[in-house]
């Protein structure tokens, strides 16, 4: 599941900034990794849903899910869940899940590990549900082809 759970945006430009020779804990690193976190969020919100598209057999898989009741169908993510719902959404594969959870927007890291105990704690004591009245994902999401490469267990990649 970790390597599923992609780095923070704030950790993967950290790590850029250092390879650049700078310390993003200072107070010139620091104003660096802020903006270059702002100018990604820009760039992504322009483009950044256009350029995802599920990885090979998601659609299916989350099909056959949904079919066969497996029970609860959650999403854990490094992306910030108000960046990751609309993103499902734009993908047709939002109703596919029962909880969608992120880290939280801002300039707070949170580590893979919080999140999905996080997630786990949320969905376990909620009650949530599956739907049985979704009917099939939305003709786009089935067709749609990976333009990037993927993880194991990700859902799409941008």
């Amino acid at each position: 599941m970790r390597a599923a759970i992609g780095p923070p945006l704030i950790t993967t430009i950290g790590e850029r900034i250092r390879l650049a020779g700078l310390d993003p804990e200072t107070e010139e690193g620091a104003a660096l990794l802020t903006t270059a976190v702002a100018a990604y969020r820009t760039r992504y919100a322009e483009v950044g849903f256009d350029l995802t598209r599920p990885v090979p057999g998601m659609v299916e898989l989350l099909e056959r899910l949904r079919d066969a009741d497996h029970g609860t169908t959650v999403i854990v993510t490094a992306k910030p869940a108000a960046v990751a719902e609309p993103l499902l959404a734009h993908l047709g594969l939002r109703d596919a899940f029962d909880a969608v959870h992120g880290a939280p927007m801002g300039p707070e890291v949170e580590e893979k590990r919080v999140t999905l105990a996080r997630a786990l704690a949320t969905t376990r004591t909620s009650g949530t549900r599956r739907r049985h009245d979704r009917g099939p994902l939305p003709r786009h999401a089935r067709r749609s082809r990976l333009r990037h490469t993927d993880r194991r267990g990700a859902v799409g990649r941008g």
